[in-house]
């Protein structure tokens, strides 16, 4: 059949393979130029392909010439040695040739390349007519393998070239940290390529000389290499001993990121037997390359016999140097007095490890809690009681889902927190974006025009403060509805929305095509719609057949051809979700899992935080090895997580499988170095990119900038009204919160015996417990004259249930970034949040009402306890929200309150405060009677106290104003039981004026 083609068909046809087969890489090629073109960032794939490119092809050429010269040196013809071919099993050399022979008939055997279908008079002939483009065919293929695989290394590449030194240098070879960051990991990969291409090019060479010059009889029965050929392969052996000893030598250096004891890091074990032994090894095994190499000039030396004796001693070597040496070290000599062997490597340990995490910098100061705050107090620390989040996340984000929606196709992702400054100082908000989910869109109105012409974008956002609740529970809005309303001209001149278009969010995952014939909606108008046209930064464009051609193959998408909605100025915009957007521009750098939403200058912004990252920093401990040592991990004997006994799972498991425990770890992967030097803003219209340097001190965002001089932008370089919302980020904090748990003790006696190991307490989140996440507030700090936004995390000691400290993260001006810890007196017994959880179990009136709301069709959701610090003293805050069964539109009914030895529920903050703070105590109530009127002001509403034994001096008017006080209380609470809330409110406000007039009427001598 082949025979009737004709030349110029037998010529085109592999031409069109060829093609084909480059048609796909040339195209993605194409789409990711073009791509890079238009968000701006051109250089950077420019670079990244050409490294790329320069490195495969420096590797293809190292290992095409080094497989495809020993191939050819293989295959060559020898006709002098092959007749002098000493193929006589009784030859003096029969003991070692007899191993050979079954070692290489059991490969051949085993072999499906072996042409054992061949009559026996055409085999030779096959082998010499095939074999040698057969093999170099294989060599090309291996080769360029090996050249793709080592141009993945090209930004270890491009970082060793341009790398930055540290301030630091490692205690054992003395050398500057930024050889084990940067040149330590190039040199391991170049070593481990170097070892697959002489290993698969020693395998290729045995497997020809099998084949090759006699080397297989007529009955298949392998019986010897020739001398030439084992002349050839024991140089290969001496080749593969070098790149051995190059390993034992790198190895070296490993040893600061060892494993081993009670260190991480080169321990007395590791620099006492272990290096010795590396070196060692490295010594015997470059000798023995060399004179494996020497002897193919020798040919008494070149056997079988003595080739596996060297093996075998290399072996044995490592096995008993290399392994068994250090264990015994370990056990005998390390163990029994482990701590004073072990003393100087903890301290080195301990001090790379807080450098490696940011942890030196933190400023640690004592807290001696005095329970002593008094109204005046709270009114000093406004600011702070004013910003207390009574909202959790996952209420919030249900409440703004039933209420801000509007649509079926809108969806809130997630509800960021946040500050802004009004006019009358900084107060705390969560917002979420409304964005466009296509997958809630109705199934009959799924087609392609709808996916990728009409639904193209989210609109608008809501955003209320953290402490605001309507009289039905729900929250106050500040930003609502579609179009964006602001519910008074003061936030509308401090929050305009002036573009909500968001084409680019967390849930923006299909590409979309804009500036079409076809009508985009922007949002829904009561019955009808209102429509818009894109005008952002321009996509790629879809104007022209060849560009629908090319994202019609690159999307493997014909439709795209085929539709007549395009004009000639209509583009595309697709990698519209904003983690894989910064991703693919700068895949090096490691991003937070919670992209968070900024409204500045009327526009909407994501600020994503991205870090800098190492494995390979001497002495540091990884994060996986400490994140769990500072989770709960035992719970107290006899105490669940509310402090009452249960049967079942420990409360330390249910915390880490709660359904809203989410990790902030997630997406960090194992690091033993990290950094937050880069903040990256993404325009939620435009998709614009910008990457701003935001710790500049860091010699790894260093070096990425000297590779990508135009990728980054110094942080003076973001606009003011962005740069105020910049914030610490709470992986990065969480990371050095569970390092800090165990790498705050600095004595290594107290660090070896874990004497002081804190964990990070657990909580009642709904019903059910969980670990308290780090969370975001609004306060003074201890010796600060002015509230700022903070980040703050409790710590107890490990298995226990009592505060030992908290940690705080600044994010503010100047102070951005400086971490303050704070440690309690451990002669005091402060309470943590799994005691505060039991005294409100505990609480006779509040465990009723919760069990009576429990049991009428609706539930209770115990939101986050909060501790706040105020000057000296703790409160403890946590909300109540009542949901019913079949709906989850939660209302914010409770808000429960501790201090000292106080626990009090109340519908409201300030009611609560009021009560704790005005020195009275609240009388035991029907669970009925618990509730306040959802229509009462502000001002706080104390329980009555037995005012008709309060002293009056015999004061006439203060005895009436005592009898009107009990009349008051007696008839709200008729009301109450009535279920009348606004006139329970009504009396309850004039019992605050009356008891107010009353303490005035009394005198001193009414007062205590």
């Amino acid at each position: 059949m082949f025979a009737k083609w004709s030349p110029r068909f037998k010529i085109a046809l592999p031409l069109l393979l060829i093609v084909l087969v480059l048609l796909g890489p040339g195209v993605n090629l194409r789409v990711e130029s073009l791509w890079f073109q238009v968000v701006g960032y051109a250089q950077v794939f420019n670079l990244r392909w050409l490294t790329q490119v320069l490195v495969s092809a420096i590797g293809l050429l190292l290992a095409g010439s080094f497989a495809g010269a020993n191939l050819w040196w293989a295959w060559r013809y020898d006709p002098e040695a092959e007749a002098n071919a000493d193929l006589r099993l009784d030859s003096p050399r029969r003991r070692s040739r007899r191993l050979e022979q079954r070692v290489v008939t059991s490969v051949l055997r085993s072999s499906q390349a072996r042409p054992a279908a061949l009559p026996p008079d055409r085999k030779a002939t096959a082998l010499r007519l095939y074999g040698r483009d057969l093999s170099l065919i294989a060599a090309a293929v291996v080769a360029l393998l090996l050249a793709l695989d080592l141009g993945r290394n090209w930004f270890r590449l491009l970082a060793w070239w341009h790398q930055q030194p540290f301030e630091q240098v490692d205690p054992v070879f003395g050398l500057n940290l930024n050889f084990y960051v940067f040149s330590l990991p190039v040199l391991q990969a170049l070593q481990l390529w170097s070892f697959n291409l002489v290993v698969v090019t020693l395998l290729a060479v045995a497997l020809v000389y099998a084949y090759r010059r006699g080397a297989l009889s007529q009955q298949d029965k392998f019986v010897g290499f020739l001398r030439s050929d084992r002349q050839h392969l024991v140089g290969l052996v001496g080749v593969l001993a070098l790149v051995l000893a190059w390993g034992h030598w790198l190895a070296r250096y490993e040893l600061l990121n060892s494993e081993r004891g009670v260190v991480f890091g080169a321990g007395y074990a590791d620099l006492q037997a272990s290096l010795p032994a590396q070196t060692l090894l490295a010594a015997v095994t470059l000798v023995a390359g060399l004179l494996l190499l020497g002897s193919t000039r020798n040919p008494r030396w070149v056997s079988w016999q003595s080739l596996s004796r060297v093996v075998f001693g290399y072996g044995l070597l490592s096995l008993l140097a290399g392994v068994a040496y250090p264990i015994l070290v370990q056990r005998f000599v390390v163990q029994p007095t482990e701590l004073a062997k072990e003393r100087p490597y903890l301290e080195r340990n301990i001090a790379f490890t807080q450098q490696g995490f940011g942890l030196e910098a933190i400023t640690e100061q004592p807290f001696e809690v005095q329970f002593n705050l008094t109204r005046s107090d709270l009114a000093a620390n406004n600011a702070t009681i004013s910003n207390i989040r009574l909202w959790d996340s996952r209420p919030l984000l249900d409440a703004y889902s039933q209420l801000q929606s509007i649509r079926l196709y809108y969806r809130f992702a997630d509800v960021d927190i946040d500050r802004y400054r009004f006019s009358d100082g900084v107060r705390q908000v969560m917002l979420a974006a409304r964005e466009l989910d296509y997958e809630q869109v109705p199934q009959r109105a799924q087609t392609w025009v709808n996916q990728h012409f009409l639904y193209t974008h989210g609109y608008g956002l809501s955003m209320s403060p953290v402490n605001a609740v309507t009289a039905e529970g729900q929250p106050e809005f500040f930003i609502k509805d579609i179009p964006p309303v602001t519910t008074s001209p003061q936030l509308a001149e401090r929050l305009p929305v002036q573009v909500p278009g968001i084409y680019y969010g967390e849930l923006t995952r299909h590409p979309v095509f804009v500036r079409t014939r076809a009508q985009e909606l922007d949002y829904p108008q009561g019955d009808d719609n209102a429509y818009t046209r894109y005008d952002g930064v321009p996509g790629l464009s879809v104007g022209s057949l060849g560009e629908r051609l090319l994202y019609a193959w690159y999307f493997r998408d014909p439709r795209i051809l085929l539709t007549q909605n395009f004009t000639p100025e209509s583009q595309i915009l697709f990698r519209r979700a904003i983690r894989e957007r910064a991703t693919t521009i700068a895949p090096f750098l490691r991003y937070d899992a919670d992209p968070y939403l900024v409204l500045a200058d009327g526009k909407l912004y994501w600020i994503l935080d991205a870090y800098t990252t190492s494995n390979h920093y001497p002495y540091s401990e990884p994060l996986s090895l400490s994140a769990t040592r500072a989770l709960p991990t035992a719970t107290p004997t006899g105490s669940d997580a509310t402090g009452a006994t249960q049967e079942g799972e420990d409360p330390e498991t249910q915390a880490l499988q709660h359904p809203e425990y989410r990790d902030p770890l997630e997406g960090l992967g194992d690091l033993n170095y990290i950094r937050n030097s880069v903040k990256v803003v993404i325009d939620a219209y435009n998709g614009t990119v910008g990457y701003y340097i935001s710790d500049a001190k860091d010699p790894v965002i260093q070096t990425y900038a000297a590779i990508f001089p135009k990728l980054f932008q110094p942080l003076s370089a973001l606009s003011p009204a962005l740069g105020m919302h910049l914030r610490y980020p709470s992986s990065l904090f969480a990371a050095q919160s569970r390092l800090y748990a165990t790498y705050h003790m600095r004595d290594p006696q107290v660090f070896y015996n874990k004497e002081d190991q804190w964990q990070i307490p657990l909580e009642l989140l709904g019903s059910e417990p969980i670990v308290v996440p780090p969370y975001y507030l609004v306060m003074k700090l201890p010796g600060e004259s002015r509230e700022e936004f903070i980040l703050m995390t409790p710590f107890t000691p490990t298995r226990k249930d009592n505060l030992i400290a908290w940690v705080a993260a600044r994010s503010d001006g100047q102070a951005y970034g400086k971490l303050l810890a704070y440690q309690f007196s451990k002669q005091e017994l402060i309470y943590g949040p799994r005691q505060i959880e039991a005294r409100i179990d505990q609480d006779p009136v509040i465990s009723q009402q919760i069990s009576l709301w429990n049991q009428r069709g609706s539930q209770v959701y115990r939101g986050n306890l909060l501790v706040i610090p105020i000057n000296s003293s703790l409160l403890y805050v946590e909300p109540l929200y009542l949901e019913a069964e079949q709906s989850r539109l939660p209302e914010l009914r409770r808000v429960i309150v501790a201090y000292e030895n106080q626990v009090v529920m109340a519908p409201t903050l300030d009611e609560a405060l009021g009560i704790v703070f005005r020195g009275t105590t609240p009388r035991a109530q029907p669970a009925g009677n618990v509730a306040a009127s959802p229509d009462a002001g502000g001002d706080p509403i104390p329980t009555l106290p037995s005012v008709a034994n309060l002293p009056t001096g015999g004061n006439p008017i203060a005895s009436d104003l005592v009898q009107q006080a009990l009349q008051q209380w007696e008839a709200g609470q008729q009301a109450l039981v009535q279920g009348n809330w606004t006139e329970y409110g009504r009396l309850q406000r004039e019992l605050y004026e009356t008891l107010r007039e009353l303490e005035q009427q009394a005198g001193p001598t009414g007062r205590r």
